[in-house]
C-alpha cells in the first residue's frame, strides 16, 4: 500500500531522475530501445539510492512512489534532451 511522501522529498526524486536522464544521454545519447531505457533507468536508480546513508532500506517504505517520481522526471527530461537543445529545463508543476 503506497502512502503519501514528504513533498520535498518527491521533488528530490524527480530531479534525480532528470539528472539520470542527463548522464544517460550524455553517456550514450538515443534512440534506445524501451528495454534499454528501462534498463539504464535502473541501474542510474540503483548507485543514487545505494549513494544515500542507509541505501535502499531506508527508501523501503516509500520505493514505490519514489520510483514513480523519478521516473517521471527521466522521462520528461529525456523527451526535453531528445527534441534538442532549443528546451531549456523545466519547472515542475505540483
Amino acid at each position: 500500500m503506497m502512502t503519501e511522501i514528504d513533498p520535498k522529498l518527491a521533488d528530490a526524486a524527480w530531479r534525480n531522475g532528470r539528472d539520470c536522464a542527463d548522464v544517460a544521454f550524455l553517456h550514450q545519447p538515443p534512440p534506445w530501445s524501451d528495454e534499454h531505457a528501462e534498463k539504464i533507468f535502473e541501474q542510474m536508480a540503483s548507485a543514487l539510492i545505494s549513494s544515500f546513508p542507509g541505501g535502499h532500506s531506508a527508501f523501503a517504505p516509500n520505493a514505490e512512489l519514489i520510483a514513480k517520481n523519478a521516473r517521471e522526471g527521466f522521462d520528461e527530461r529525456l523527451r526535453e534532451l531528445m527534441a534538442g537543445p532549443s528546451v531549456e529545463g523545466s519547472q515542475r508543476s505540483s
